[in-house]
């Protein structure tokens, strides 16, 4: 194990920066499991502003990052370290943040009149997530299919749209769902808001910018110190609502990128081979 290996367990050593961690390592099948140091995920890291911090992400030679937030929030908060840094690729695709807070109601239906408001919500925004995302779903997969790793994948909190896409990859890889979503959950210890969002003035844009004026209509001027539990009060994790919608349409999660990202079993199985390895310890 390398000296880079040994610096870190899964929570990256950051003094700036929210929820960096790396979601390789987890055990698949038998003597197998996830590659180490290839997978990561994250808040948005355009806290990671200390020098050090920024010197030894560099060790890691990251390639790509893949950007899930929108126009709004990408404005906003720009990935700076990642832009001052040629060799990465910094991949995205548009979309408006209005545009996704309007999947919302598409799917709210007459079974969930007894639910609560923001589980309502909850709900529906997951189980409509993976369509809405699809775009972005691609440019993950096939940079993943591209070998172009090591690799970021981040949001703005690193829990929900990227929560989504790490579940996805896990499920494909075949870790199990205990183990999903326990490093999904693992976004309630990690994130840090106050440090996500300590020096944007939300007051300021949210007249022109449509996350500016939902981040101040809900978490105001007074950010929390960690993340919500991402579960229901009856311990369900919001995560699962994206998957028993796409068992429902699909069959199964292999169906749904089957279908929508039209690959093929070759794919997968390279995925497999390509992102796990033989457990030696």
């Amino acid at each position: 194990m390398s000296d880079l290996d040994r610096s870190y367990r899964r929570i990256l050593p950051l003094v700036t920066g929210s929820n960096f961690r790396d979601f390789g390592d987890y055990r698949v099948s038998g003597r197998s499991r996830l590659v180490r140091g290839h997978l990561f995920r994250s808040a948005s890291l355009y806290s990671i502003t200390d020098s050090c911090d920024i010197e030894y992400l560099k060790r890691f030679s990251f390639k790509t990052v893949i950007d899930l937030r929108s126009n709004e929030e990408r404005d906003l908060q720009p990935d700076t370290w990642v832009h001052n840094d040629d060799s990465i690729n910094y991949l995205y695709h548009p979309y408006e943040f209005k545009s996704m807070l309007e999947i919302v109601p598409k799917i709210i239906g007459k079974e969930e009149a007894d639910e609560d408001e923001s589980l309502r919500f909850i709900s529906a925004y997951y189980r409509n997530l993976s369509e809405f995302l699809l775009p972005q779903l691609k440019l993950f997969i096939n940079a993943l299919l591209n070998k172009m790793t090591p690799i970021i994948i981040h949001c703005s909190g690193g829990q929900d749209r990227t929560g989504l896409f790490v579940g996805i990859l896990h499920k494909l890889l075949g870790v199990c769902d205990e183990l999903i979503y326990e490093d999904y959950g693992l976004s309630t210890d990690f994130r840090k808001p106050i440090t996500e969002l300590s020096d944007t003035n939300f007051e300021s844009y949210c007249h022109k910018n449509a996350w500016a004026k939902f981040m101040l209509e809900n978490e105001g001027n007074k950010p929390r110190a960690h993340g919500n539990p991402l579960r229901t009060e009856s311990q369900v994790p919001f995560l699962k609502f994206a998957f028993d919608d796409l068992d429902k349409n699909h069959g199964s999660v292999k169906g749904y990128v089957k279908s929508r990202l039209t690959l093929t079993d070759d794919d997968i199985n390279f995925l497999c081979e390509q992102y796990t390895e033989k457990n030696n310890y």
